[in-house]
């Protein structure tokens, strides 16, 4: 018999919503109080650290909205502004208002001002906001449109990537061929400019020679850090990556640090400009594993996490130079620990209770930093933690209707695989359900493969335990957060791997009595809808599947996806289909599906880079074929993640109603 035990952490919160106040513990969110939640992003905590600015879109629905031929909204509004709090956790308030969205904010380095991007007249440019009060000033940049963008360390000028226009040459050239596209050169790319904070000429930096992604200016010298790669096609951008040296002033190239392109994390300069720090995944393909530290003097540098497996998820320095603060994403949860430039003992803070989600900002003069960070019951909220403690703080709710829903439980489950490796996953428990009654199984494996199902915030089980479904979230090997062994387990064996790993659970949360066998549904999104794909040719216990953009044929995945080839591929498949055919037709959901006899609703974005719509077209026709009862609902306008409150609303209903349909009673 498999074992399976619960891990100390059950927590008992009351979960996030949408819902209107004073509704009651009973409240149970809708697909649209759901689609209704604000997001926030973009938290970045002043010089001094007594102030947090970050971002927050918000959607509303008016009730009382007709339909239009010309909107494509179906009554709803969405904008993002900018708000500011103290980081004593008090004071928060709105501080931009315009109809166009305002987004990544950065702080003056003297914290007089903060400057962030909005549209004006159809193009995004940086606004720079006083906060002793007035209107905020519009930087001229001309033709280029700015993108990232950050304060000198004097104030005096301000860095920003764009990307130049055509030259009149080449649109006359584009012209007289009717637009032909050469498709190695159709991604056009982003250079490096100044221009000063009160107005003036741009200057050209870079000269285009590669492509500039992000950059980090040094405290105190004209060196900047610029992460580069040989185009703008998402595939560089993503994984062949190079952190390169250069002196502000000139554009003279000082160094590159790693010759060998790769996927690269955060890039910070230390606070004395001696050197510079960057994460790097070192022998994976995604997973953050390495940081390394440069002596910007001597070219020397060490991996300060040569000695530990970890799985990067973030960093900042220490005001004092000496010491790195890092997130480590540690199974399910997260954890700070505190590393010497120099090497040595690593220090683990005491850090418990929320789940880091995203980037971290710090400050010039405190040990703090902000970020966002949430729970399973909780979504992100702005947070500053003390660097040398781990104690936090939440500076502000930015759903506060969440405090109206039902009250969830979640613990976190292990059990053996049938390979002898214990695995984990978070069990997220319905309260409505009557006493001594086993309720539904959800089964909802993360995307990726390479990502991890945290103790943090997720939409989807929010919603499913509001429908009376206990949601099962594996995390089976080829996942991070568990050390390099487990994360390079399903290389060359995909879809095998993660499979056993998640029927094992299933089957060990039945034995425990934790799952009715007759009850049971399966669900996932992207690399969670691969498995779902691969599931319906392997397994026939479940009684209603949901593909969400998932991966169904591995060829064509390989050949147009924007970035699952290349690189990937020689991580994931150990090759190309063109002369390792068999590694990509051995994990090829297609290739099983004529076993398929689960209902299955299939969901995609007709936009969808990532994974292609035609993958959804693939299964449909598919299982249409091998008469497999199966619905597929595509939607206009939509990547690989859905942005549009219409749609979300609409999807999580539909979602729903499938299982509804199906379930046994």
């Amino acid at each position: 018999m498999r074992k399976l035990r619960s891990i100390i952490i059950v927590l008992t919160m009351a979960l996030l919503s949408a819902s209107a106040p004073g509704q009651g513990l009973d409240a149970r969110p809708t697909a649209r109080d759901i689609a209704g939640l604000s997001r926030l992003s973009d938290v970045q905590l002043s010089p001094d650290g007594s102030r947090v600015v970050y971002a927050v879109a918000t959607k509303t629905f008016d009730e009382e909205a007709e339909p239009s031929p010309s909107d494509d909204t179906a009554g709803w509004k969405s904008e993002r502004q900018l708000w500011l709090a103290s980081a004593e956790g008090s004071d928060a308030r709105q501080i931009t208002f315009s109809e166009e969205n305002a987004g990544s904010p950065r702080w003056a380095r003297n914290g007089s001002a903060i400057g962030f991007l909005r549209n004006r007249d159809g193009k995004a440019q940086i606004h720079i906001l006083p906060l002793d009060g007035g209107e905020a000033q519009i930087i001229d940049t001309g033709d280029l449109e700015p993108g990232y963008f950050a304060f000198s360390p004097d104030g005096q000028t301000i860095f920003f990537l764009a990307t130049p226009e055509k030259p009149k040459t080449q649109q006359d050239k584009d012209w007289a061929t009717g637009g032909a596209i050469d498709y190695d050169k159709r991604f056009r790319s982003s250079r490096l400019y100044s221009i000063p904070t009160e107005g003036g000429k741009t200057r050209a930096i870079t000269d285009g020679a590669y492509h500039v992604s992000r950059f980090t200016l040094s405290p105190s010298n004209s060196y900047i850090a610029l992460v580069t790669s040989a185009s703008a096609d998402p595939y560089h951008t993503f994984t062949q990556l190079t952190v390169r040296i250069i002196d502000g002033d000139n554009g003279s190239e000082m160094g590159v640090l790693d010759e060998k392109p790769r996927i690269i994390g955060d890039v910070h300069w230390s606070p004395n400009s001696s050197r510079i720090a960057y994460e790097a995944a070192l022998s994976t393909l995604s997973l953050l594993n390495a940081l390394w530290v440069v002596d910007v003097a001597t070219h020397t540098s060490r991996n300060l996490a040569d000695e530990h497996d970890f799985t990067l998820g973030g960093f900042v320095w220490a005001r004092d130079s000496r010491y790195v603060v890092a997130h480590v994403q540690d199974k399910t949860e997260s954890k700070i620990v505190r590393l010497r430039a120099d090497g040595g003992k690593r220090e683990d803070l005491e850090f418990s209770g929320r789940v880091i989600d995203g980037s971290l900002s710090s400050s010039i003069s405190q040990d703090t930093l902000a970020c966002a960070t949430s729970t399973v019951a909780s979504p992100p909220a702005p947070t500053v933690i003390n660097t040398r403690t781990g104690e936090w703080r939440l500076v502000a709710d930015v759903n506060p209707q969440v405090k109206d829903w039902s009250e969830v439980e979640w613990e976190v489950v292990s059990w053996e695989s049938p390979e002898g490796v214990e695995i984990e996953g978070v069990l997220v428990k319905t309260p409505h359900v009557a006493p001594g009654e086993i309720a539904p199984l959800m089964v909802m494996p993360h995307g990726g493969p390479d990502s991890v199902t945290t103790q943090g915030w997720r939409y989807r089980p929010q919603f499913f335990t509001a429908r009376g479904f206990n949601v099962f979230q594996p995390n089976y090997r080829g996942g991070t957060g568990y050390g390099w062994d487990f994360y390079a387990a399903n290389r060359g064996r995909l879809g095998e791997i993660e499979f056993m790993d998640i029927e094992s659970g299933v089957d060990a949360l039945i034995e425990r009595g934790m799952a009715d066998p007759d009850r049971l549904v399966y669900g996932g999104w992207s690399w969670g809808g691969y498995l779902t794909a691969w599931t319906l040719g392997h397994a026939d216990r479940y009684q209603a599947a949901v593909v969400g953009a998932g991966v169904n044929d591995t060829v064509s995945q390989y050949a147009l996806s924007d970035i699952n080839h290349g690189a990937a591929a020689l991580w994931e498949y150990k090759g190309d289909p063109w002369r390792q055919f068999e590694q990509f037709d051995r994990a090829n959901p297609i290739r099983h599906i004529s076993s398929a006899s689960t209902p299955t609703l299939i969901i995609h974005g007709q936009e969808d880079d990532r994974v292609s719509f035609s993958a959804g077209i693939i299964l449909y026709r598919a299982l249409k074929d091998v008469g497999c009862e199966t619905k597929f609902l595509a939607y206009p306008r939509e990547p690989h993640g859905f942005r549009e409150p219409a749609h979300v609303e609409h999807m999580l209903d539909a979602w729903a109603r499938w299982y509804d349909e199906h379930l046994t009673q």
